[in-house]
């Protein structure tokens, strides 16, 4: 193509461009005039200047609190001069800014779940929210400490810090001058410490090691080392120390973490686990047995001790609500079985 069609065509295109963008400039302007010129003439006849629709939005419209309670911040988005509020309930105080509203609820020691509602107000529009707070479960009232210690009479052996029921191992030896009986935790049993925390699980030689369960059980915030917001840990022990998979639970029996641990800590990313299947349970039946410990879809899943009526307990492995596994029977006279079980029947080994 010879240079000068080229470069005529070139001009062409950049000439166009430039009338477009004119184009669009003197719209502006002439918009821009013409709202200014209506808004003169609306305030030379005396005619109130058009008013901004009123828009009111809220981050959040259902508020759920646990039993524990606890603090909530909704915000409020409108262009309304002012908002305000309409209802009242007594059991969740309620506190705001220009932007924000914050909602606070107390421990539930009642045996309901609280719902209620109120109004968000502004202008002539309004937005309901709804506040719901569940009552606190049996774990969460520490009902299990009570079928716990109904385990723990008839102890196998007593220590200064706690006690034990289950199997052990007697070993003697000989300083030189006399021969000497030491008793070890060995085997598969319960150890109750004097803060009342526990653990259930198997020993080597007095050392928590293979899986186990660990229960804090003491009063207050207290919460399991290394582990944020745990109070309910299920999984594999070595030398007294957290090895391996295991899965840490809150005092509501949530599910915090399933992952890895090494000399006792996590090593996987914490308190980032999202499986609601899991949880951690006490449950008081019918028949007035007791189950505390892991559920799976609401079955008796993993690690969990039965506790009957009359103190008698079995401690061991679950699947689908049924004994699966490793287990120990704990009566309360103080006799010790120990096995295998498979779809809840005993099987020898």
């Amino acid at each position: 193509m010879p240079k000068a069609v080229k470069w005529r065509q070139l001009l062409i295109i950049r000439m166009k461009r430039i009338f477009v963008v004119l184009l669009c400039v003197l719209s502006v302007v002439f918009e821009t005039k013409a709202q200014s010129n209506s808004s003169n003439n609306n305030s030379q006849m005396g005619l109130p200047e058009k008013e901004p629709e009123i828009f009111l939005r809220l981050s959040d419209t259902i508020v759920e609190f646990t039993a524990a309670g606890g603090d909530k911040i909704i915000t409020v988005y409108t262009n309304a001069p002012s908002w305000s509020l309409s209802g009242k309930f007594f059991w969740c105080t309620k506190a705001w800014s220009d932007s924000l509203l914050e909602l606070s609820c107390k421990v539930n020691l009642s045996d309901i779940d609280r719902n209620d509602k109120f109004y968000v107000l502004a202008g002539n529009l309004s937005k309901k929210v709804e506040v719901i707070q569940r009552t606190m479960t049996l774990l969460e009232k520490g009902n299990w400490k009570g079928a716990l210690n109904s385990v723990m009479y008839n102890v196998t052996s007593g220590y200064e810090n706690g006690k034990y029921k289950g199997e052990i191992f007697q070993k003697k030896e000989s300083d030189g001058y006399r021969v000497l009986k030491f008793t070890y935790m060995n085997g598969m049993g319960i150890y109750q410490y004097t803060e009342k925390d526990c653990y259930l699980g198997e020993f080597d030689m007095g050392d928590n090691c293979g899986k186990g369960i660990f229960l804090i059980g003491r009063h207050g915030d207290y919460q399991l080392p290394n582990c944020r917001d745990c109070r309910y840990f299920s999984g594999n022990w070595s030398a007294d120390m957290k090895n391996g998979q295991g899965r840490c639970y809150d005092k509501t029996g949530k599910l915090v973490y399933q992952g890895n641990f090494t000399n006792d800590k996590p090593t996987e990313k914490y308190s980032q686990c999202h499986d609601n299947t899991c949880k951690f349970e006490y449950i008081e039946y019918s028949n007035t047995d007791k189950y505390l410990g892991e559920t799976k879809n609401g079955k008796r899943s993993g690690l969990g001790i039965l506790i009957f009526e009359n103190g008698d307990a079995w401690y061991g492995e679950w699947k689908d609500d049924k004994r699966d596994g490793k287990g120990i029977i704990l009566l309360y006279n103080g006799t010790i079985y120990s096995g295998k079980w498979k779809s809840d029947v005993q099987v020898k080994e």
